[in-house]
């Protein structure tokens, strides 16, 4: 059977029971620690149960074993949320919440569609994925890098922390935990931004159309194949190639042809015009990854508007932090941008904007330690950073870019995992660059008021 190791059912009730009662942890909190309209809160809370659970596993791991672990985080999460329901006076449950329920539909026919679409692909960087998620199951926190088991896993694994609990108290298998789990949050975050698009839009059809667009919105590299060769035989003394995609060995304009190889990858290889090494369509991300971030983005974005009081704070510091054990360079990115904003509201004297500013902040420096300290790719870079300063050799590293998680590059340029840095100053790669980015960096504007 693919998709549980004992070939019964009955195995995952571990599994619900858990998310039965994180959910419903999750979305009292939603309901008494934020100000979220009563159509939202379900699903809302959904994610932000999930998020402060798999933080909990994360945590309690370091202290626990490795099941009591995943049980135990799933308790705390529920009675965290009982006992903000219990403060509150209010009743448990409003029938209004059920207004939601042709939203809770699409979610699960595009659940059902992506788990159907995942099960069995095994593409990209499964040989990643699998073998992480088994050592996260089997093993205690933090996990330890499974080609060394002397070294910690000097990557971010936010992601495979939701396999891993499918795999452990769930009783699937290390591929269909991953499926299962990319599919569900995949979906989610669909939803998630089908409510921030329908706050500014207003109108349900068209938002349902931006999400749609969202999903396959992405580079437009294969623009270029409609150029005459004589014109596109100019690009190719000046774009080389990085990674995979180097043993083409071929030029720039006989490669954007030519099917993509790289394993593990699909059956049939996409062709390389069509792919992108900065921003693919969304519908592409088959890692869970970047679905996790997107999700963690999207609930930072809906629940900094909603907040109540200082109660807030806490959760959104501790999406915050999974996002550095998710994607760390998200994480950073984001920090960066609010500072810099909260600086320039300060310069501005703008004070609503500046107060709105205030609780996300705080938030962002309660994430800190935890950031650098509950494991990944940032611990890994201190610990590197410390044994280099005592003149020993660091960890051994998942990958050789372990230690450039943050590096500055002068003069400024697009990077492309395809081709590598593209300069702002040659028309070639700028071109490239551009169209691998794709039609998004135009929508750009609309979403920063203040850019223009």
């Amino acid at each position: 059977m693919y998709w549980f190791r004992d070939q019964s059912f009955l195995y995952f009730i571990p599994w619900l029971i858990d998310a039965l009662a994180w959910f419903i942890g999750g979305w009292l909190i939603a309901t008494h620690a934020f100000k979220i309209d009563v159509n939202k809160r379900l699903i809302v809370g959904f994610g932000l149960g999930l998020i402060f659970n798999l933080w909990l596993i994360n945590l309690v791991g370091h202290c626990l074993s490795t099941s009591l672990a995943y049980h135990l985080s799933a308790l705390i999460v529920l009675l965290v949320g009982l006992l903000f329901w219990i403060k509150s006076g209010k009743p448990f449950f409003e029938s209004a919440m059920l207004k939601v329920w042709p939203i809770l539909l699409l979610w699960a026919g595009v659940f059902i569609y992506s788990l159907m679409l995942e099960r069995g692909l095994k593409i990209f960087d499964d040989q990643l994925q699998l073998p992480a998620i088994s050592v996260i199951a089997s093993g205690g926190f933090p996990p330890r890098y499974f080609l060394n088991a002397n070294s910690q896993f000097a990557y971010h694994y936010g992601f495979q922390i939701l396999a891993a609990s499918l795999m452990r108290i769930g009783g699937m298998f290390p591929w269909s935990a991953s499926d299962f789990a990319k599919a569900l949050i995949w979906s989610y975050s669909l939803i998630l931004l089908g409510f921030i698009i329908h706050a500014y839009i207003k109108n349900v059809w068209k938002t349902i159309a931006a999400v749609a667009i969202f999903t396959f919105l992405g580079n437009t590299r294969y623009l270029l194949m409609l150029l005459p060769s004589s014109v596109l035989q100019t690009f190719d003394s000046s774009i080389g190639f990085l990674g995979v995609s180097a043993f083409m060995n071929v030029p720039f304009s006989q490669a954007l042809f030519m099917p993509w190889n790289v394993v593990p990858g699909p059956p049939t290889p996409y062709i390389f015009g069509f792919q992108s090494g900065i921003y693919p369509s969304y519908h592409m991300y088959h890692s869970g990854q970047l679905s996790l971030a997107m999700v963690l983005i999207f609930l930072i974005w809906l629940l900094n508007k909603e907040i109540k009081n200082w109660k807030s704070i806490p959760f959104l510091a501790i999406i915050l932090s999974h996002l550095a054990l998710t994607y760390e360079s998200a994480y950073a990115l984001l920090a960066a941008s609010f500072i810099f904003l909260y600086t320039l509201l300060r310069l501005k004297r703008n004070a609503c904007q500046f107060d709105s500013m205030k609780p996300l902040l705080i938030a962002l420096f309660i994430s800190i330690p935890f950031a650098f300290f509950q494991g990944g790719s940032l611990l890994s870079l201190i610990q590197s950073a410390f044994f280099k300063f005592l003149g020993n050799q660091p960890q051994v590293s998942v990958h050789n870019l372990t230690e450039q998680v943050i590096s500055i590059n002068w003069p400024p340029s697009i990077f492309s995992t395809n081709f590598g840095d593209l300069s702002l100053f040659d028309v070639h790669q700028l071109i490239v660059g551009l169209l691998d980015i794709g039609p998004i960096l135009f929508f750009v504007p609309m979403l920063t008021p203040w850019a223009w």
